[in-house]
């Protein structure tokens, strides 16, 4: 049976836990016996006090020792044992800068704390160099909704991880190599997991027959003739980054006349073309694209276009909601400047409901009926795919594009996706997607409301 409020601090230090007497009657507990308390991966026995009120309290002492946070959170009593929780955190980088300590991620972290409080979850992020796996506990950040600061304490250890860090600098590399190492090792329940690279992704799916017609022609790049086979072929390649994001180094290769290659890519706020023979390019692409980086070059699809020529690809963000059931929780076309290179919201895309969009492009009702199905149809065959490959997960962005026979074609697959698009688009659409990883960690880690006392 699950429980939830805030726990009361007794003030003594005697090791005890006074709870309701009809709980310690179901459990057949008496008063003087001794039962196991929990918080993440620290335990320790206390007295048991019934009494006749409805509220749960502890001592000091054992408030300290499991280093609850002063935060709503849920408790689980079973055969001979209460266990507090679930104990969710982020993992991200400190920015050291008061107003923004998480950058992008600070507004997300700040908008969950209110929601997990909701829901009785407790929530804090972990910056990276913060676990502590002797002791079992996290140097964490807690945010005080009241004040507007956050705060540093230590918590318990985990029950569900949600690392959040897309960038690795370089300084904290190895640090974060090894806890990522013992979060595995203890087999933690995470939202996200390490799917590999783009090309560790296409080769994961493309193993699967159902799913290659989806697929466009994908190689990685090993020498300037890998792009050149794939242009001869196609009219237009793309040649991104294997480990790129953001839409960040994303060139537009396409076939001229008179034998010339057009290269575009994005410098700042602006697309620069260059126009090569094919002898000279060949030097220029083996400059930019066989450095250690990697890239991939990938067939080029004519998308489809809104009633102003913009382009647009689509997000499908899919996530397990509190039964533990795949939902897609956004459909979102994001819709490029006109002639850019890439849709993404960073790069300057603007974010649009899905159906809006395939109306402004010319699809009929029933024509946004079947491609918002095969969208979702597709998105639950990729991430059973990829669960299947690399172990349970709760959440994926899939970037999906249209092309003009209507016929749909996987892009790629974001383990982490952002939510800025959301923040443009609909806010109680993004507050959904921030509350459904949360109702998914109560679920997974054992305290659903489906017996609350």
């Amino acid at each position: 049976m699950v429980g939830k409020g805030k726990v009361k601090i007794l003030r003594n230090r005697q090791r005890t836990i006074r709870l309701p007497k009809p709980w310690a009657e179901s459990f057949q507990w008496k008063d003087g016996d001794k039962i196991l308390v929990t918080a993440g991966k620290r335990y320790m026995r206390a007295i048991v006090q019934s009494h006749k009120k409805s509220h749960l309290s502890l001592s000091q002492d054992v408030i300290e020792y499991l280093l609850l946070p002063p935060v709503p959170l849920s408790w689980k009593v079973e055969k001979d044992r209460i266990r507090f929780g679930p104990f969710v955190a982020a993992y991200a980088i400190y920015s050291e800068r008061l107003k923004d300590p998480f950058s992008s991620n600070t507004g997300v972290f700040q908008d969950m704390t209110k929601l997990a409080n909701d829901l009785h979850v407790p929530f804090y992020v972990i910056s990276a160099g913060g676990l502590d796996h002797e002791n079992k506990l996290a140097l964490s950040w807690l945010f005080d909704s009241r004040t507007g600061y956050w705060r540093q304490r230590p918590c318990p250890w985990p029950d569900f991880f949600i690392r959040k860090n897309i960038y690795t600098p370089v300084k904290w590399k190895k640090v974060i190599e090894q806890e990522a190492a013992w979060l595995e090792m203890d087999h933690g329940e995470m939202l996200s997991r390490t799917i590999g690279s783009k090309w560790d992704v296409y080769r994961m799916i493309s193993d699967d027959p159902d799913l290659t017609s989806y697929l466009p022609h994908t190689n990685r790049i090993q020498t300037v003739r890998d792009i050149f086979r794939l242009l001869k072929r196609f009219p237009v390649v793309y040649v991104k980054p294997v480990w790129g994001m953001q839409g960040k180094h994303v060139y537009r290769v396409s076939r001229k006349s008179l034998g010339k290659i057009q290269i575009e890519f994005q410098v700042a706020d602006q697309i620069r073309s260059l126009q090569f023979n094919v002898a000279k390019s060949r030097g220029w692409m083996s400059r930019r694209f066989l450095g250690q980086s990697g890239y991939l070059v990938q067939q080029g699809i004519d998308l489809i276009q809104d009633e102003y020529g913009r382009t647009a690809d689509f997000r499908w963000l899919i996530q397990k909601n509190g039964e533990g059931i795949w939902s897609v929780t956004a459909r979102v076309a994001r819709v490029a400047r006109k002639g850019w290179l890439t849709t993404n919201v960073s790069t300057g895309g603007d974010a649009v409901d899905a159906y809006d969009f395939l109306r402004l492009a010319g699809f009929r009702g029933d024509e946004i009926t079947k491609s918002i199905q095969q969208m979702d149809d597709l998105s639950l065959q990729i991430v059973n795919r990829l669960e299947n490959k690399v172990g349970s997960m709760g959440e994926l962005g899939i970037d999906f594009g249209l092309d003009k026979t209507g016929h749909p074609w996987l892009i790629e697959v974001n383990p982490r996706p952002g939510r800025k698009m959301l923040k443009m688009l609909d806010q109680k659409l993004r507050e959904l997607s921030l509350r459904r990883p949360l109702e998914y960690a109560k679920y997974t880690v054992g305290f659903s409301d489906r017996s609350i006392f």
